[in-house]
């Protein structure tokens, strides 16, 4: 169907969309036995909406890995979402610089020893802000500059190098 964006606009849908039948399995799988060689082979159905050729790929590798009595490859998903995780009173956990790690599909062992690596050699600073604030910074450089016109990305890259310079650097030589 046509997305109508105003009474002046309309998108149309892509011709590669995927259609779904409501009655549509989103997984099926066919295994057929061939009697002469006694062979199984297995045919697998994955609709689009549910993941792409990689995600199914994924499947067929964790699947054949369980069938062989190994561990998959890849850490299993976690379908559960943490309450507070987002809140200000839990402000030092993020997930973000755990989640390239967990990217890699590296065992568990090797991925925590990073994990704990990092946390012990780096540092997380968060500095925020709100998109009205930025846009006036950005109005409060454009009024004192009227040579150039800075754009809201070019006043964000400022704030922040102007954030390490003044409480992380300890050295002038080091300044950005």
């Amino acid at each position: 169907l046509p997305v109508i964006v105003n009474d002046a606009a309309v998108i149309q849908p892509f011709i590669d969309s995927v259609v779904c039948k409501p009655d549509e399995p989103l997984l099926r799988v066919k295994v057929t036995h061939l009697i002469r060689s006694n062979e199984y082979v297995v045919g697998i159905s994955f609709c689009h909406m549910i993941g792409d050729a990689a995600a199914n790929i994924h499947f067929l590798s964790d699947w054949s890995r369980l069938y062989q009595h190994l561990e998959p490859e890849s850490i299993r998903p976690i379908f559960e979402r943490e309450r507070n995780m987002w809140k200000k009173e839990n402000d030092e956990f993020h997930l973000s610089p755990s989640m390239k790690l967990i990217r890699n599909g590296d065992k568990r062992e090797s991925i925590l020893a990073r994990l704990v690596q990092e946390y012990s050699e780096t540092e997380s600073i968060n500095i925020p802000f709100s998109s009205a604030q930025l846009a006036k910074l950005q109005s409060l450089v454009n009024e004192n500059n009227s040579k150039t016109m800075l754009t809201s990305q070019d006043a964000l890259n400022a704030y922040i190098i102007r954030t390490l310079n003044k409480h992380i650097l300890n050295n002038v030589d080091d300044y950005i």
